[in-house]
């Protein structure tokens, strides 16, 4: 029962990953990860409970206790230590620790927080590292549980049949909203690629890197249909007489429908493959299939098929010349400008690497750590991805992480090769060259895009991979029972003379009493896992942050909803940033309404009843003047909500000296500049959270009863704020503009000549950065110079390059 379960487990993750968009949106992931860490609970509740036959040595008697049957590959080395080293960058360390193994993280956490605590993450996003954790964690249970559950020439045959299956799904459903123009993927309208296959992903790259993975999969597979020595097998075994012959006729024909349904599925990928445009995909591909022709040539029994895969490939470029191949044409016309963008992302990603070259930022948190490095020709522009996965992976884990992961696919090609090409048996002749063309085609097309980067194809890597290897470690026997020749293929491990494989079973005999103990951790880590997870994807539920661009425009949310992510999810920065613009937004609402307690009460009445209106326009079941009221006291009730939470979380380190105490009185009375030191220790690399921190001190309402000297001081703090808003995205337009306009106000408030002339210019210098980077800032420079300044000389020097 519990192989059927992991089985249609793993099919259901095959078919449904990719169809949710690639699994990109959290509700996607999460379902993904809490299925994989379900099915490896199965397995493992499995190998506890059921046991194997053992002799005891001591009475010769035989006797049944449990035993943990674990396949030994030498890819798990790397796969564990990459992991680990995710971990390390979650966990917290000595400052001087930091300091030493990666400085760059030191002096970031330095600059954004002044002080630095005792012990600090080396992640700088912390929440971000956390997602992408558990979702590693899934790719990798994937691949531990397929190299130890899938034994069986029919367990392999499942996975690989499936992974083709769904991408010919994936080939269908785009060729048709392509061809009938119908631009939407199921509820969602396509806004980008429109004129591209993309299948039901969003973006055609990412349909491009599943069908990188499915064409050579389904390749293998038609090699593995047959092979001279299994014919000869199965006619030896068949009855003589009419019988035989049209046993043979049936399956014959079976074999052949079977290769005819492969070579036509194959054609609809490639086809698929070539209208989606994606250049780094089809290139890629072509590579890969140019390998395995030139691995087939060497075995003569299947020189055929590397002349079939050329064939396929002819026909789907000839049907595509017909079907819109000019659009992909086009984009091979313009690789030399797309190429030369993503070649710029790639290089300002090197400066990460140089910057924190051992260890990275974190896991997951390039677009974090990018926004410093960002270059000004790419300035409003979100760069969540540096196009280039390898590029990518050496800034979030940095040298090391690289080696490990560049050492894993080498090395595991080389052991893949190695066994390959020792085998007879055509499932792992055909099946061991299908997962290598693939693991190869991805691997080159992530030199140019973010595939790993999607969980769904991430994931069927991982598929892919592990699946190769149980192929290339499979073998078959004869084995004769009740006296009739029967042929079956079973799993055994051979260990020939000249260490043809290197995997091996560790068997972990278990005393029953550690049944139920193993048992209940293993269940009690699941729920753990889930209840994370899950805690996660309700907060995003209630507050979205993450990407999800099938949700549509997001509106305000409320204090209410803010507060109840917090209580969820309390490592979230962005959830803080939006309880400070709404706690501030609230203490402006509060401040409003002091003058106007001072009206008439049949006045108060009166303009109460009329705002009523219009918040409710619609005459049916109109609230009351009370429920109006009701909702204010709700609003209220949350603010203290907000309180409480805050009051109870960990803030940025107290400045030493006499600041101590008046900073604490400030946070006593202003929740919001508590929310935005929440964000800041969440998320210090976030130059907006330093921006709106920078704002929030200098509210006319906060300066306006201050004394000279504490007015100046208030100052003093904004701008430190605004200097590391600079810091940390150096080259935006947005951020310049926003500080030079700081410094065009202060320029009119303070009476030191000394301290004008420091503002005028600083005001010139930053809005004429924000300028030379983005000239459509021009009219708004001059709309806000003018308020202060009237005159076109100042405006010239701002213009001038």
């Amino acid at each position: 029962m519990s192989d059927r379960v992991i089985k249609f487990g793993l099919i259901f993750l095959i078919i449904y990953c990719p169809l949710a968009f690639g699994s990109v949106h959290i509700f996607s992931f999460t379902l993904m990860e809490i299925a994989v860490f379900g099915l490896c609970l199965t397995w493992l509740i499995q190998q506890l409970w059921s046991p194997s036959r053992l002799v005891s040595v001591e009475s010769g008697e035989a006797i049944l206790r449990p035993q943990l049957s674990l396949r030994q590959s030498p890819l798990i080395w790397p796969i564990l230590s990459f992991i680990g080293l995710v971990i390390i960058q979650c966990l917290p360390w000595p400052a001087s620790w930091v300091k030493v193994i990666s400085p760059a993280t030191f002096r970031l956490y330095q600059m954004a927080w002044g002080k630095v605590p005792k012990f600090i993450i080396l992640s700088i996003n912390p929440y971000s590292s956390k997602i992408a954790l558990f979702q590693l964690l899934a790719y990798a249970g994937v691949f531990f549980l397929i190299i130890n559950w899938a034994r069986t020439r029919e367990r392999i045959r499942a996975l690989a049949t499936s992974l083709v299956l769904i991408g010919s799904i994936e080939a269908v459903y785009g060729l048709l909203i392509f061809l009938g123009k119908y631009h939407r993927i199921f509820w969602y309208e396509k806004i980008w690629y429109r004129d591209s296959v993309t299948g039901t992903y969003i973006n055609r790259n990412h349909l491009a890197g599943l069908l990188e993975m499915a064409i050579p999969i389904a390749f293998g597979l038609l090699v593995a249909t047959s092979s001279a020595r299994g014919e000869r097998r199965r006619k030896s075994a068949r009855p003589a007489g009419i019988r035989g012959a049209l046993l043979a006729l049936k399956v014959d024909d079976h074999e052949q429908a079977r290769r005819v349904l492969l070579i036509f599925l194959m054609a609809i990928m490639s086809l698929a493959l070539i209208l989606s445009g994606s250049r780094g995909g089809i290139l890629s591909l072509a590579t890969a299939f140019t390998l395995m022709s030139i691995l087939l040539l060497f075995r003569s029994r299947k020189r055929k098929y590397a002349l079939i895969g050329l064939v396929i490939v002819l026909i789907a470029l000839g049907y595509g010349l017909m079907t819109g191949f000019d659009t992909t044409l086009r984009r091979f016309e313009q690789m030399s400008a797309d190429a030369k963008t993503r070649l710029r992302f790639a290089r300002t990603s090197l400066g990460i690497i140089r910057d924190f070259p051992l260890l990275g930022t974190g896991w997951g948190t390039f677009q974090d750590a990018y926004r410093r490095y960002q270059s000004a020709e790419d300035s409003g522009l979100v760069i969540d991805h540096a196009h280039h996965d390898w590029v990518e992976l050496g800034a979030e884990t940095g040298l090391i992480g690289l080696g490990i992961a560049v050492f894993s696919l080498l090395f595991g090609l080389g052991y893949f090769f190695s066994l390959w090409r020792k085998r007879e048996n055509s499932l792992s002749i055909g099946i061991g060259l299908g997962g290598m063309g693939a693991i190869i085609s991805l691997a080159l097309h992530s030199l140019t895009d973010f595939n790993m980067h999607i969980p769904a194809n991430a994931l069927l890597f991982s598929l892919v991979a592990a699946t190769t290897l149980r192929a290339l470690h499979y073998h078959h026997r004869r084995r004769k029972e009740q006296g009739q020749g029967e042929e079956e293929d079973a799993h055994h491990q051979v260990r020939p003379k000249s260490n043809e494989s290197q995997e091996d079973t560790i068997s972990i005999c278990l005393p029953r009493s550690l049944r139920w103990p193993l048992t209940l951790l293993a269940t009690a880590g699941f729920g753990l896992a889930v209840v994370l997870v899950s805690k996660a994807y309700l907060a995003e539920r209630i507050l979205p942050t993450l990407p999800d661009s099938t949700l549509g425009e997001r509106k305000e949310p409320s204090l209410e909803e803010v507060c109840k992510a917090i209580s969820l999810e309390p490592n979230n920065a962005e959830y803080f940033s939006q309880l400070a613009f709404l706690l501030e937004k609230e203490e402006r609402s509060e401040q409003q309404k002091q003058p106007k307690q001072q009206k008439e009460p049949k006045q108060q009445k009166e303009q109460k009843e009329t705002e009523t209106q219009k918040a409710w326009p619609h005459g049916e079941s109109r609230p009351q003047l009370a429920d109006r009221q009701a909702q204010i006291e709700d609003s209220k009730s949350w603010v203290l909500v907000a309180k409480r939470l805050l009051d109870g979380m960990r803030l940025l380190p107290p400045p030493d000296g006499e600041d101590r105490a008046r900073q604490a009185k400030v946070a006593e009375n202003d929740l919001a500049y508590l929310a935005l030191q929440r964000a800041i220790l969440l998320n210090p690399a976030n130059p907006y959270y330093h921006l709106d921190m920078a704002w929030h001190k200098i509210r006319p309402e906060k300066l306006a009863d201050e004394s000279q000297a504490d007015f100046l001081r208030i100052l003093a703090e904004a701008e430190e704020e605004f200097a590391r808003a600079i810091y940390f995205m150096p080259r935006s337009a947005e951020i310049n503009f926003s500080v030079g306009s700081y410094w065009l106000w202060k320029s009119k408030v303070v009476e030191d000549e000394k301290a004008y002339l420091e503002a005028f210019g600083q005001f010139i210098r930053y809005l004429q950065t924000a300028y030379q980077i983005n000239p459509n800032y021009k009219g708004k420079i001059r709309q806000t110079v003018q308020q202060y300044y009237p005159v076109e000389d100042i405006l010239a020097r701002i213009f001038s390059t």
